[in-house]
């Protein structure tokens, strides 16, 4: 038979095990949600790519915090990578532009080129230039440069400057002005 005493004990105990459980779940719960306002905080920063935003450490636990503050120095490094690398785009165009020949940097398509790009060079390094920054993807710039050099040129050679533009962009248009030749 079953002591009167140790039935209180076990449903004490029980509900012990119960409200344990229970502070668990909410810390638990707590802590899951600290985690998902962090991720919140990482993700706007990350989207908006604001580097200068910092991750709010608000009431977080020790590793939470570390965190917080290792990904505000990753933001921080990402920052003055961000500005080195403004700054030596910059440099590099001023170089580039005082180049007296022409610069183009492409990989499958013009990434830079400098002013003596759309400077007057003659017909045929115009054309081959046209047919290179159409070739990288670059057609505006393209039709541009052969544009310009159709205002300058006289009307015997404008024809085959209107068929580097019909190449360039083939549509109806461009084949009426190559017909009619101005």
């Amino acid at each position: 038979m079953i002591e009167a005493w140790l039935i209180p004990l076990l449903v004490l105990a029980c509900l012990g095990f119960a409200f344990t459980c229970w502070l668990f779940w909410r810390r638990r719960r707590r802590y899951a949600r600290q985690v998902a306002a962090m991720h919140r905080d990482v993700v706007e920063s990350a989207e908006a790519a604001a580097f200068g935003k910092r991750i709010s450490r608000r009431e977080l636990p020790l590793e939470l915090d570390d965190l917080g503050g290792t990904i505000n120095k990753l933001f921080d490094a990402l920052a003055a990578k961000d500005a080195q690398m403004r700054q030596r785009e910059y440099l590099f165009q001023n170089l580039a532009n005082t180049v007296p020949g022409i610069v183009l940097v492409h990989r499958e398509r013009i990434i830079f080129s400098n002013d003596k790009g759309s400077e007057p060079m003659g017909l045929e390094p115009t054309l081959d230039l046209a047919r290179l920054l159409r070739k990288t993807g670059d057609r505006r710039r393209a039709f541009a440069i052969l544009e310009s050099l159709r205002r300058r040129t006289p009307p015997s050679l404008r024809r085959r400057i209107r068929a580097g533009q019909l190449w360039i962009y083939p549509t109806p248009a461009a084949l009426y002005r190559w017909l009619r030749g101005t």
